[in-house]
């Protein structure tokens, strides 16, 4: 069992509750992409992270995040421990309402937007239906128009990682000559979107067009994709939400 010998009392209470009808999967969502394991560590992880946010009392998260680890029996800096957002992003912009009347426009996150989200139902034949609606006046979007717009988006992403210069790690000048490793300051030439970058950005949009159901983008991206037993798997990277794309 779980040894207690050091543990703080708030951190065995907290691991108690915490405890307690505990589900035994973890819901399947468009930006889905780690594979997940004790659902009390990773409530731990999340839990700590989010109240980790605020300056004045993060010494004592720190300190309650360790006690809850020895409860968990998980080492305080390993890699099990580290904190992964567990969904990733897929952000379209200025989204407008097709109602003359309403004609609202807001930002969607597709992986993380609630209501999108929350609108998606399985039948029992396996049938995907999603009830994607305005937040100002409930009616539905054009679906079509929405996916032809991820198209877009996973075309000019293929495009912009196709048409990329050579730049300066350092000063960001673009390469002048094809050859060219390093820079007059000294710095090395590399892509600004990296393969792994552009292999993130369109497995995100692989889950969108899976939990969605988007036909035509999965045919899109199957165009692009490598074979499962082709793929090595990617490394974090940080730039990967700031490759530029156009909307």
């Amino acid at each position: 069992g779980a040894s207690e010998e050091g543990v703080p009392f708030f951190s065995r209470r907290l691991f108690e509750e915490i405890s307690k009808n505990v589900p035994s999967d973890f819901p399947l969502r468009p930006g889905s992409h780690l594979t997940l394991g004790s659902p009390q560590l990773e409530l731990v992880k999340q839990l700590c992270q989010l109240l980790s946010l605020d300056e004045d009392v993060k010494t004592h998260v720190n300190t309650m995040r360790r006690g809850l680890l020895k409860l968990l029996q998980v080492r305080e800096f390993s890699a099990a421990a580290k904190f992964q957002n567990p969904s990733r992003s897929v952000v379209l912009p200025d989204v407008f309402c097709s109602s003359a009347l309403c004609s609202a426009a807001r930002d969607v996150d597709l992986c993380r937007e609630e209501d999108w989200v929350g609108g998606v139902r399985r039948g029992p034949d396996g049938v995907v239906e999603a009830e994607l609606r305005c937040h100002a006046c409930e009616l539905p979007y054009d679906r079509n128009v929405i996916e032809q717009r991820l198209v877009q988006q996973a075309q000019q992403l293929v495009m912009a990682y196709a048409q990329q210069d050579l730049r300066c790690n350092k000063c960001r000048r673009s390469a002048a000559g094809m050859l060219s490793v390093h820079c007059a300051c000294s710095g090395t030439f590399l892509h600004p979107i990296s393969p792994d970058a552009l292999l993130l950005r369109l497995r995100a949009l692989e889950g969108v067009a899976t939990f969605y159901n988007f036909q035509w983008l999965s045919e899109e991206l199957a165009a692009h994709l490598p074979e499962p037993e082709e793929e090595e798997e990617p490394q974090p990277m940080q730039d990967v939400e700031s490759a530029p794309v156009a909307a």
